[in-house]
């Protein structure tokens, strides 16, 4: 994956040195990320036709790119790995709000029927459809829940879409123990949103 394999090393540079200038080093993170953070709105809302009828996908990565430089602000990433983590726990977070908005029952959205799939999306068909925004929000609470290197592992495969090889150099470990862990992420995700994910066959 480019964001990954293409710019973690100089993440982790600008972070060595983002004690003496902390606030440029932090734009310059940001900069280094914003592409790959829109093309994976992008992605999301093609893969949520449902939301894309009541929320542009500029909006939706505006709103996480300004929680996310917020974030930068009171969380101080020491390295690229760490700055991953925070970028995709600021995505759920957005998708958990956005869901949530369009959970009550007076709502434009709560009174329309929209079926899709997710099966094209890469590394999410497990995932069944029709889904509800209630089963959205439900899901992504559910990734918070996972442990820590489970969570942090699942969250590379599917919201930064990265490899299992991208994200065994990113952390550090094998590509077995990717798998190993991304098997044990979804049996616990499959858990904690029974109606969502269904464990692998593998």
């Amino acid at each position: 994956m480019e964001l990954i394999s293409g710019t973690n090393s100089q993440i982790d540079e600008i972070l060595a040195t983002a004690h003496q200038r902390p606030a440029v080093a932090y734009d310059l993170i940001l900069a280094r990320s914003l592409n790959h953070l829109q093309r994976l709105t992008k992605s999301m809302m093609q893969a949520y036709p449902r939301l894309a009828r009541w929320e542009q996908t500029d909006d939706v990565f505006q709103e996480a790119s300004i929680r996310l430089y917020r974030s930068l602000k009171e969380v101080k990433p020491t390295s690229a790995r760490h700055y991953f983590n925070l970028a995709n726990l600021q995505i759920r977070r957005t998708l958990i709000d956005l869901a949530r908005k369009h959970l009550g029952p007076m709502s434009a959205a709560a009174n329309h029927e929209s079926n899709f799939a997710l099966d094209d999306a890469p590394d999410r068909n497990e995932l069944d459809a029709p889904v509800t925004l209630a089963q959205w929000a439900e899901f992504h609470e559910a990734v918070d829940q996972l442990p820590e290197d489970l969570r942090e592992t699942f969250s590379l495969l599917w919201y930064s879409d990265a490899s299992h090889a991208d994200a065994a150099r990113l952390l550090g470990v094998s590509t077995k123990t990717i798998q190993r862990r991304y098997l044990h992420a979804r049996l616990l995700l499959a858990d904690l949103a029974p109606d969502l994910l269904k464990p692998s066959e593998s």
